[in-house]
């Protein structure tokens, strides 16, 4: 489930990922998660549009936001949209094993580089069997959609425009027009990934009645609703002028981290992860270490050094180490000790 804010002003556009198992309270007197709205409402109304409404009302409570326009990716459409653009080739840094013979879903992609097309692509994306699960799998899903994007600006795409109106029109369910469609369409001609940005909800999964849902972290979830809904001015805040810091042009390199806090500075995780993301970092993830540190580290998490020093440089961290865990999906955790001094602590 994708919420995407586009702020017209700056070009810039916001990709906020929702876990289906988020905990929305009782419909009917039972607990539900997010996942259920759709069929329950569907199920109760006999129409689809009516279900997909009902749905979009629950994400506008969520994110507190209108939502003007709906795009419901049907696994049909999803494989023709890929197949029309082009193959995607992907990195799987594990085998994938998995087998679902009543759901009649066989995943089996061994470790390296794919050239995934529709069939594949999609199997791919719904794979969610590792530690990580379904935060593992958004996670692949977000990565997934940059290199799409990547790939549709590689082709010239206003001579798929025909094939891609026929695809949305059959296979998708969207209150787009045909006009709004060509208009977004050529808008993307011209993006920028620089202007490009993922965040995931996140929170506490939790057993309830037997069923696992997650609880969404209400402080987490408001601090990057406000930074969406800031896009507008996308370079504040600003931090002191002693700090000098080139945004990432994630076009040609992605920076994506955890932040931690091991001090018993409240909120410190938090600021430093607005800091970070307004220069062109994704945050997947930020909250407290568990237990005090003296002092600060940035773990490289892929054993790519280069990017664990640049961060270390943009935060004036002295301690790099190698722990290499792919399953935590970051390049670099940020941990930060007591020793921590940040000029734009104001933020």
């Amino acid at each position: 489930i994708i919420f995407i804010s586009y702020e017209p002003k700056t070009k810039f556009f916001d990709v906020l990922s929702i876990p289906r198992d988020t905990y929305i309270g009782r419909i009917r007197w039972k607990r539900r998660k997010l996942s259920e709205v759709l069929f329950l409402s569907l199920r109760r109304k006999k129409d689809l549009k009516s279900a997909v409404l009902d749905f979009v009302k629950r994400i506008e409570k969520i994110v507190s936001m209108d939502v003007d326009f709906y795009f419901v990716v049907t696994y049909e459409g999803f494989k023709s949209l890929i197949d029309t653009i082009g193959r995607i080739k992907v990195y799987i840094p594990f085998d994938m094993d998995y087998d679902d013979n009543w759901g009649n879903l066989h995943i089996h992609f061994k470790k390296g580089w794919h050239n995934l097309g529709g069939e594949d692509a999609l199997k791919y994306i719904r794979f969610r069997k590792t530690a990580l699960g379904d935060k593992g799998r958004i996670k692949r899903q977000q990565e997934f959609l940059k290199l799409v994007i990547k790939k549709a600006l590689s082709i010239n795409i206003i001579f798929k425009i025909p094939d891609l109106i026929k695809i949305f029109k059959e296979k998708f369910l969207t209150n787009l027009s045909i006009y709004d469609i060509i208009v977004i369409l050529n808008e993307v001609r011209f993006f920028d990934f620089k202007n490009l940005r993922f965040q995931l909800l996140s929170g506490e999964p939790r057993l309830i009645s037997g069923k696992d849902f997650l609880i969404l972290d209400e402080g987490k979830k408001e601090e990057m609703i406000d930074v969406i809904k800031n896009s507008w001015r996308i370079n504040w805040p600003r931090p002191n002028k002693k700090i000098r810091i080139k945004r990432i042009d994630s076009e040609k390199e992605t920076f994506i981290v955890d932040v931690w806090n091991a001090t018993k500075r409240s909120g410190l995780a938090e600021r430093i992860s607005r800091f970070l993301r307004f220069y062109g970092i994704d945050v997947l993830e930020w909250g407290n270490w568990g237990r005090r540190k003296k002092y600060s580290m940035v773990i490289a998490r892929t054993g790519d050094l280069k990017k664990a020093h640049r961060i270390a440089r943009i935060l004036g961290i002295k301690v790099v180490k190698t722990d290499i865990d792919r399953l935590k999906m970051v390049d670099c955790s940020i941990v930060l000790g007591e020793d921590f001094r940040f000029d734009g602590e104001g933020l």
